[in-house]
């Protein structure tokens, strides 16, 4: 899959325009649809029949703002023209309409980019999950947090046993999760902390991850928030990364929520996207040629 990816180009660059721009904007779409219909009907009628394209250009662009009957009606148009205008005179001023609503009101949408597995790191200080992603956009963001949440959701047993409340949630601590200054488009991370314990081990604290190396060196959840969990018996765990952040120049909030299924999404050894920082332009950039790495 190519990266990085641009979900928002409409919304970002609606976001980057001012009012007068937006509407410069829209009187140029509607000459270039004016001058496409103009060229069709000029062209049906026989190169105009010896009129001046300008004869049928000028009608239709009136027309998208609801003047053109009469130079319509003089110029003989044909009736898939005059439903052609009728309809794009109703539907371009929605979009306009569209368009200054986003801009004075309207919140963005998903704007981070996670990379599909959480890479297990174990150094001196302990082990952690570490999160890779970026942000799609190029709308400014500012005081971007992320936080860790675990749901843990633990099956009925054969003999009937299910536990007083199967379905838990809680909060898990992060490292390097505030980025007051982030850049767009640009490698970042975030750490969970887990712990690894042996697999007769007791389960961890109240909110922690605890995993365990089976015997084929594959990585199990062997308790989440203090409870044991067995996957084979349709037990599971997952963590939510909750982001939030501020959009200055669109004067809202942005909140999203990606989820990881553990043990499933975790993977060991995957390739690190460097991000050197750039000082004349004040910023850190990913290199082309790393985003190849970054589904891992």
């Amino acid at each position: 899959m190519r990266h990085p990816r641009r979900r928002d180009r409409f919304r970002s660059f609606i976001a980057a325009q001012r009012l007068a721009g937006l509407l410069a904007c829209y009187v140029a779409l509607t000459l270039a649809v004016a001058a496409l219909l103009g060229l069709a009907w000029w062209g049906t009628a026989g190169a105009g029949g010896g009129d001046p394209f300008g004869d049928h250009a000028l009608p239709v662009f009136l027309g998208l703002y609801g003047m053109s009957e009469p130079l319509l009606a003089g110029a003989a148009a044909p009736r898939w023209l005059a439903l052609a205008i009728a309809l794009l005179g109703m539907l371009l001023p929605t979009l306009l309409l569209g368009a200054v609503v986003f801009k004075v009101l309207a919140p963005p949408g998903r704007l981070l980019v996670f990379r599909p597995k959480l890479e297990l790191v174990t150094k001196e200080g302990g082990c952690h999950l570490v999160a890779l992603f970026y942000i799609s956009s190029r709308v400014p963001l500012r005081l971007l947090e992320l936080t860790a949440v675990v749901r843990t959701y633990e099956a009925a047993r054969e003999d009937g046993r299910h536990g007083d409340y199967p379905m838990k949630t809680f909060a898990a601590p992060t490292a390097w999760s505030r980025f007051h200054l982030p850049f767009a488009e640009t490698a970042s991370t975030t750490f969970v902390p887990v712990r690894m314990v042996a697999a007769d081990g007791p389960p961890g604290g109240a909110d922690e991850i605890c995993l365990t190396r089976g015997a084929d060196g594959e990585v199990r959840v062997h308790s989440a928030g203090g409870i044991r969990l067995d996957p084979a018996r349709g037990d599971f765990v997952h963590l939510f990364l909750i982001a939030q952040a501020k959009v200055p120049s669109l004067q809202s909030e942005h909140s999203e929520i990606h989820r990881f299924s553990l043990p499933r999404d975790i993977a060991e050894d995957l390739p690190s996207i460097p991000t050197p920082f750039d000082p004349e332009r004040y910023r850190f950039e990913t290199p082309p040629h790393a985003w190849a790495r970054f589904d891992g």
